[in-house]
């Protein structure tokens, strides 16, 4: 799909929702400028959060703006050609970027080591994402051992500040969503860091998931098997119509045994991920 494509695929879904401009712009929190310009097909990169937002305000699946009729009938009967039902994201090191930053910023606010926070952080990690502990006690022991006020390690304060989203991974949503197959989070993380991310839009809104599988739910880490026990579970498709990206090799290899399709995902180098989804996705 070109700009072209793009733009007139936001003009009649605006015309059929019975929006003016302004109406839609409002809605999407875009400046009427923007949506405007975006229509006459002028901007020809937009970002993800902004087709996101759009087909939101619409009530419009994203595929249905980011891909043509022919299009997306065609990656739909690819995709069945293919049997790839869902495909699973990481959030570390694929969706979202900068995290560790936190130890810095923490190292900053306490004046201390970053080594020495990082040192703690990882001691304690899997029982915290695990739900076997909650996140004050990390943050506890964290003050303890620097001695500082446990204000000053407020972990969730710090580790919102430092994740970023990864664009070019989002824009995978988008394309397995674009060929009508499903998309969900795999992740190791702590109870609602999901909401803190969404609210600081470093991740797209939850509702565009068709799954979430967080760790502390499913009260275990990666590469651990349950968590692919779980997983499979719940997905109710075979083990071949799964495609999971993780930047971690360690992670993938369980999830490979089992007949999933896994993708190593390197934020640095990004296309190759792209090339094999596409290929997989029947593009």
């Amino acid at each position: 799909m070109t700009h072209l494509d793009l733009a007139q695929a936001i003009k009649e879904a605006r015309r059929a929702a019975g929006l003016t401009q302004d109406q839609l712009a409002d809605k999407a929190e875009l400046s009427y400028s923007s949506l405007a310009k975006l229509e006459q097909g002028v901007i020809h990169e937009p970002s993800f959060f902004t087709v996101l937002r759009l087909s939101e305000a619409l009530s419009v699946p994203i595929g249905e703006l980011i891909a043509n009729t022919t299009k997306s009938s065609t990656g739909a009967a690819r995709s069945a050609e293919n049997s790839i039902k869902v495909v699973l994201f990481d959030l570390h090191g694929v969706l979202v970027e900068q995290w560790e930053h936190v130890f810095s910023l923490l190292a900053e606010k306490t004046h201390r080591d970053p080594r020495t926070i990082e040192d703690i952080f990882w001691r304690l990690d899997s029982s915290v994402a695990s739900n076997e502990i909650p996140l004050s006690k990390l943050e506890e022991r964290m003050a303890h051992e620097l001695e500082v006020s446990q204000n000053d390690v407020d972990y969730f304060t710090y580790y919102v500040q430092a994740c970023k989203p990864h664009k070019p991974a989002l824009e995978l949503i988008a394309l397995a969503k674009s060929y009508n197959v499903k998309v969900g989070l795999l992740t190791d993380d702590y109870p609602t860091a999901l909401k803190r991310l969404e609210k600081s839009q470093a991740l797209p809104a939850l509702t565009t998931f068709d799954y979430c599988f967080e760790s502390h739910t499913m009260k275990s880490k990666k590469p651990a098997a349950a968590v692919y026990d779980y997983v499979e579970a719940r997905l109710k498709v075979e083990p071949n119509q799964i495609v999971f990206l993780d930047d971690k090799q360690v992670n993938l290899e369980p999830a490979a045994a089992r007949g999933w399709h896994t993708i190593r995902y390197d934020q640095d180098h990004h296309s190759h991920a792209k090339s094999t989804l596409a290929e997989l996705l029947g593009v």
